[in-house]
Parts: C-alpha cells; structure tokens; sequence
C-alpha cells in the first residue's frame, strides 16, 4: 500500500538534451521519493555514446528499491551506419555496460523482483515488441516469464503500447500493469476534459495516459503509456508537456 512507482520514458539523449535540462528530470524524480524507478526506453538515438556525457545524472537518479530499464527501438543502433556487424554488437554491448556503470538494471526479456518484508512485485522486462513490422518483435514473453512466479503483483515494461492489445491483454492476462513510452504523443496533443486528441491516434489505440481493460471474468489490467521526457525530430511540444510519471499502488482489499 502507497509504494511509489516513479516512470520515466524516451530521454532520447541525442536531441537537444541539456545538462540542465536532465538535473531538472534528476530531480523531480528524486523529488517524488520513490520506491522504484521505471524507464521504458529509448534512451538514445543512435548510438551509446550519445548517453556518455549524461553518466552522473544516470547515476544520481535515486530509489529505495532499485532503477530498472528496457530498450527501446532507439537502442539497438539500428538507425546508424555501422562498418560492420561487429561494430554494431559493440555498441549494444556498451549500452548494456553503460546501464550497469550507472546502476540501473537493464531487463532484457528477463525479470526481477522488488520485496518488502513478506511481499513482492514481479517486474517483468521485455525487449521491444512492435505491431509495426518496422520494430519487429524482440521481446520474448516466454523468456521473459521463465522461471516466474507470476502469482504475484505484476508490472510489464515494454517500449511500444502496440504490445498491449497485440499479445498482453489476450494472453498474459495475469499482467496487471503495463508501462510503456514510445509514442511521444506525436509531441501535439489536445487534451482538454473530456476531449483527448493527437496525431498518435492514427498509429496507436493507446498513446498516452491510463487505460483499462475489464475482461468477462471480471480480471482488471491497465496500461500507462507515458509521453515521454525527451523528444525526437522536432525539438520541442505542442500541447502536451514533457511527463514523469507517478504512480502510487494501493492494496485492494
């Protein structure tokens, strides 16, 4: 009851990100005094270094129990020329030992546990998974799930929101919160009460904020896609403001 979950998605270091501008995000994170840290991706645009000269802010990002990451589309260097193969597998290797350095845990189709005392949350990370056969599909649910116990309170994190209604809320239906980024909100949105409107809509059912699915057997699952703290492209929002995410669990009783 009451932990703290802070998400933070698309830093997108390669694009207009300041020195200044990343102590802002360091903290307001910290700010929130979180129990856990959630990136959802795209930490870079092309390659590693672009995150090199941001390693103490990745350092000084702070929660009780851990920072926990997954790769976005943006992070396999898949938009940059490389000399060769070797070249490329080098840079997504110092991306992982970039992660590590900075004490984050990156979750490659793999799963970790936060606990305290008696209890537990299960935080599952998938590598990218796309409806978009542009992305592709990295992520490997059954690897990710081996070896789970998945009886537990469950948080995916999964890059791109297509992920949700393409194989986790008809298949993974003991997933009960879904954390994802990507989507930017087009970086133009109109959200005013009731009316919430952006390009995004075109590509994504889901491309901001909360959502819920109730199944017929009365389970509850819901989906956070976050705007994102960075931007790509155009260097700057319309409309809809650069976001981290709180979100605070309460026991259902």
């Amino acid at each position: 009851d009451k932990y703290k979950i802070v998400q933070i998605s698309d830093l997108h270091l390669g694009t207009f990100v300041s020195e200044t501008t990343m102590n802002k995000i360091v903290k307001l994170v910290n700010s929130q005094q979180p129990d856990v840290i959630l990136f959802t991706g795209d930490l870079v645009n092309f390659k590693t270094e672009e995150a090199t000269p941001f390693t103490k802010q990745l350092q000084e990002f702070h929660a009780a129990d851990g920072k926990f990451a997954v790769l976005g589309n943006h992070d396999y260097g898949e938009y940059s020329q490389w000399d060769s193969q070797l070249e490329m597998d080098n840079n997504n290797e110092a991306l992982a030992t970039f992660y590590n350095q900075t004490g984050w845990h990156l979750l490659k189709n793999q799963h970790a546990y936060v606990k305290r005392n008696a209890d537990s949350i299960l935080i599952a990370g998938v590598e990218n998974w796309s409806a978009n056969k542009r992305f592709g599909k990295k992520g490997d649910m059954k690897l990710t799930l081996t070896g789970a116990d998945t009886s537990k309170t469950t948080i995916l994190l999964s890059h791109d929101p297509s992920h949700w209604d393409g194989e986790i809320n008809t298949s993974y239906q003991f997933v009960d919160l879904m954390l994802s980024g990507h989507t930017h909100a087009f970086q133009f949105a109109i959200e005013l009460g009731s009316i919430k409107w952006s390009p995004a809509s075109f590509l994504f059912d889901e491309w901001a904020g909360l959502y819920e699915e109730v199944h017929q057997n009365g389970v509850k699952q819901f989906l956070y896609v976050n705007r994102g703290a960075g931007t790509l492209g155009y260097p700057g929002r319309v409309a809809t403001r650069p976001e981290v995410t709180l979100l605070i669990l309460r026991r259902v009783n």
